[in-house]
């Protein structure tokens, strides 16, 4: 008899340590997962992401929307709008600085202490594939975190949220914030389809005098483009540096103006000389609304979804089925979890 309750404690603990085995080879499997980023290179990855730092404003932009609480870090220091929108928590996370851009400035020292799970960079490619993987190896190598790149334009912004939230194992932010995406693109296709026998011009700048013209194709001006808006400069003849001068524009059919700066706006609506410009004569003088980010640019990112219905209610106002402010109330509460007050309405009405 002892011999057999000896065999079957054998039994049993042979069960458990195989049992405790399998368990823990489960977890490691759960616990990593190969991603493939859009370089097509395969990182490394915690099935849930709690802690990410962006490379840059793009990714910023991106992934405070998708949720700012796995933030460890920032690219630059928040501004007044930010702290209120995201919390004291947020406003007071390390500066990192970013990977890319003139003022590229990534601290990496600060980034390895900040121990993110993965450094996220979105956007477009950088110079060549090849060189931008090389950059990106090179930055995981030199700081021994996972680092991932999401391609984004405007046209697959829905697939940057499922792309996001695939990155970051929660696919079901990722797909709700995609569908809010999408509906906005259709929403553009739609009316870009019903102008197409009444295309109306733009002029589009940034900059504080209103002569750093954006030309013709250029991603800044995508929102304006994608629902039918004809730029009027074309690329031949801004120069290098985005600067053009008010000869040139009276030359062109500029029957509505949109500005990024306010300085900007207030010297095209009192100015005289750009009074001779019909857009100025006909008030289609528009400043591009700025709560938490401008609505056109500035980056151009997650905002430029409800800049969509933006652009369409000014430009297109015979043709936008959808009240604007509504969409942006939405837009709003699903993507940052915020109420808009009185005041951030009237800005958003301008």
């Amino acid at each position: 008899m002892k011999k057999i309750v000896a065999i079957l404690l054998l039994l049993l603990t042979t069960f458990s340590l195989v049992f405790a085995q399998g368990q823990m080879e489960s977890q490691t499997l759960i616990k990593e997962r190969t991603f493939i980023d859009d370089l097509g290179r395969e990182v490394t990855l915690p099935s849930i992401i709690t802690k990410t730092a962006p490379s840059g404003s793009m990714a910023s932009a991106f992934l405070v929307s998708f949720d700012p609480s796995i933030f460890v870090g920032v690219t630059t220091k928040p501004t007044e709008t930010e702290k209120e929108f995201f919390g004291s928590d947020f406003a007071s996370l390390p500066v990192l600085g970013t990977f890319y851009g003139k003022k590229a400035n990534l601290n990496k020292e600060a980034l390895i202490v900040a121990s993110p799970e993965v450094v996220v960079d979105i956007g477009e490619i950088k110079g060549s594939k090849d060189a931008m993987i090389n950059d990106l190896d090179k930055l995981q190598n030199d700081i021994g975190i996972p680092v991932i790149f999401i391609e984004s334009y405007l046209e697959n912004i829905s697939t940057t949220y499922t792309r996001l939230g695939e990155a970051l194992g929660n696919t079901k932010r990722g797909n709700e914030l995609s569908k809010f995406a999408s509906d906005a693109l259709l929403y553009a296709k739609e009316i870009n389809e019903k102008s197409k026998d009444s295309r109306k011009n733009f002029y589009y700048a940034t900059g504080s005098d209103g002569l750093n013209a954006i030309p013709r194709g250029n991603f800044h001006a995508e929102v304006i483009e994608a629902i039918g808006g004809n730029n009027v400069v074309d690329s031949t003849i801004s120069s290098g540096n985005n600067q053009i001068n008010l000869e040139e524009l009276y030359k062109l059919p500029v029957d509505h103006i949109f500005l990024l700066d306010e300085s900007a706006y207030n010297i095209v609506i009192n100015n005289t000389e750009w009074s001779y410009l019909p857009a100025v004569k006909n008030n289609n003088v528009y400043k591009v609304p700025y709560v938490l980010f401008p609505l056109i640019d500035g980056p151009p990112a997650v905002n430029r979804i409800i800049g969509i219905y933006y652009t369409a209610s000014k430009l297109y106002p015979e043709f936008a089925t959808e009240d604007y402010i509504s969409k942006a109330k939405e837009f709003y509460s699903l993507f940052y979890n915020h109420e808009l007050t009185a005041d951030e309405i009237k800005e958003l009405s301008r």
